[in-house]
Formats: C-alpha cells, sequence, structure tokens
C-alpha cells in the first residue's frame, strides 16, 4: 500500500463521516437517506459509464 493510497482513504472516510454526520443532525428518516444515498449511486454510476463510453476506454 503506497503513501498516496492512504491519504485517499483517509480522505474518503472523512468525507463520509462528514456525509452521515449531516444526515445524523437533520434527522432524515433512515428509509429517506437510503432512498437519497441509492439516487446519488446511480448518478455516479452512470456518469462513469457515459464518460468511459465517450472516451472509448476498456
Amino acid at each position: 500500500m503506497s503513501g498516496g493510497f492512504g491519504i485517499q482513504m483517509i480522505w474518503a472516510i472523512g468525507i463520509l463521516v462528514l456525509c452521515i454526520s449531516a444526515l445524523a443532525a437533520r434527522r432524515v428518516p433512515m428509509k429517506g437517506a437510503l432512498r437519497i444515498s441509492l439516487i446519488w449511486v446511480a448518478v455516479f454510476v452512470g456518469a462513469y459509464l457515459i464518460i468511459r463510453l465517450v472516451t472509448g476506454l476498456t
């Protein structure tokens, strides 16, 4: 594991903690939070697939 990967992992965990704490502070129901997170995952997967299709990466 390189040093750059470790920093990226710490950054990603920090972002997840910030997102979860923001949802907890707003007291978003778990069902609503799950629905919102699935929508965001679908958006990012769709964007990734479109970029991959356009750039021709295999």
